[in-house]
Order: C-alpha cells, then structure tokens, then sequence
C-alpha cells in the first residue's frame, strides 16, 4: 500500500477512534452503554469497509482484476447487512448502528475541511 494511503488510514482511524468514543460516552450517559456500543460497532464496521475498499481498489487497479472489484462491493454490502440484522427487532438499536455507520462519513468530511485537501 501506498505511503499516502497508509498516512490517510491513521488519520482516518484516529479521528474515528477519537470521536467515536466521545460519542460512546455521551450516548452512554444519555441512553445506555449498550447502545452506545451497537453505536461504536457502526464507526468501526464503516471504518473496516473503508479500509478494504481502499486496499481492494489499489490492488484490483494495479493487477487488473476488475472483476474482484465488483465482488468485493457484494461481499462488503452483504457483510454490513448482516451485521444489521440482530437489530432490526429494536429501531433504537438499528437507528445507533446506522448512525454510527454514517458518522464515519462525516469524520471524513471534517477531516478532508481540516487538512483542506478533499479529493486531490
């Protein structure tokens, strides 16, 4: 992997790290701990899919294998759905998972507003 890519995983997983725990806490105190953890396994499923992204992409472009590329968002979207499914009896808990998911997302915005790089 690319140094550039190894530099924007760190990044990208310390600011989940960080913020997601201030996240977890603050959920924690306000709802449960057990919803500010189905929370924390959002981010960090939304963090591994990133990450696999990233290293599938590099490698299916630098070895021509297109074809794991496209299975490779099959298996990553069936994984995140499986994942969901113990908590689709509970929509607190769903909702938590979701949004834990999403705020990834929004933790690299932030991250690409700071460094005021975007998509170079």
């Amino acid at each position: 992997m690319s140094r550039e890519m190894n530099k924007l995983i760190f990044k990208l997983v310390k600011y989940d790290l960080i913020a997601g725990f201030i996240f977890v806490l603050i959920v924690s105190l306000l709802i449960n701990l057990k919803v500010a953890l189905i929370f924390l396994l959002g981010l960090m499923i939304s963090l591994l899919n990133t990450i696999a992204s990233g290293l599938i992409l590099e490698y299916s472009l630098s070895n021509n294998k297109k074809t794991l590329l496209a299975f490779s968002y099959i298996i990553r979207i069936a994984t995140i759905i499986i994942i969901a499914l113990p908590f689709l009896n509970n929509l607190i808990q769903l909702m938590a998972y979701l949004i834990g998911y999403l705020s990834h997302f929004i933790f690299i915005v932030f991250y690409s507003i700071r460094t005021g790089k975007g998509s170079d």
